[in-house]
């Protein structure tokens, strides 16, 4: 298998970014049986289109079985969980969430997809006004699992919405002096009566 990155070496000092690990990464990935890494090691690693169309890897039985399980309101069901901490709504958000990191990172499914057109719809559908995600930690805001959401939504091609959008001036405008943000008391393990 003979694979010429597009990347000018130029762009990494000292003979290449792949000259600087001492063993080249790259040739034992290209001879793996798996579609997914090989689509993501041509286009990633070596800048070019490989034989694999991202468009092929949604064939997969494995992204087959995942969109099969998915529930007519756009999310997929989480197994178990406790009434008391959240829904099954909120639990459901969750699941939805870690579903689609798998969706869009390790298979490359987009909006161009059905059932990604159905869970952006659905966690949109969990987004407040203000612009946040709320369920998964309670009703409590969670910059963290905003943050992530978005960075999905906008992978799987939603970047030039206005709810994006919205969702970034909240972050924004809930950004602590120092730079970061707060995080729930809940995530921790704590409460409001300290003793």
């Amino acid at each position: 298998m003979a694979f010429r990155s597009k990347r000018p070496e130029a762009e990494y000092p000292n003979g290449g970014w792949r000259h600087a690990l001492g063993r080249d990464p790259v040739e034992p990935l290209l001879y793996s049986k798996n579609q997914a890494l090989l689509y993501f090691v041509s286009r990633d690693l070596l800048g070019q289109e490989g034989s694999t169309s991202k468009e092929s890897l949604w064939e997969l039985p494995k992204v087959l079985g995942i969109v099969r399980k998915q529930l007519p309101s756009g999310a997929w069901k989480y197994s178990g969980g406790r009434d008391y901490i959240r829904s099954k709504e909120d639990y459901n958000q969750l699941e939805t969430f870690r579903i689609l990191r798998v969706l869009v990172e390790k298979y490359a499914l987009d909006k161009k997809h059905d059932s990604i057109q159905r869970a952006a719809s659905f966690l949109f559908n969990h987004q407040t006004d203000e612009g946040d995600f709320r369920g998964i930690v309670g009703n409590q805001y969670a910059p963290y699992y905003s943050a992530a959401i978005m960075e999905l939504l906008i992978k799987a091609g939603y970047a030039d919405g206005a709810r994006i959008l919205n969702g970034f001036r909240w972050l924004l405008s809930i950004r602590q002096d120092d730079g970061g943000w707060a995080f729930p008391l809940r995530t921790v393990g704590r409460n409001w009566t300290f003793r």
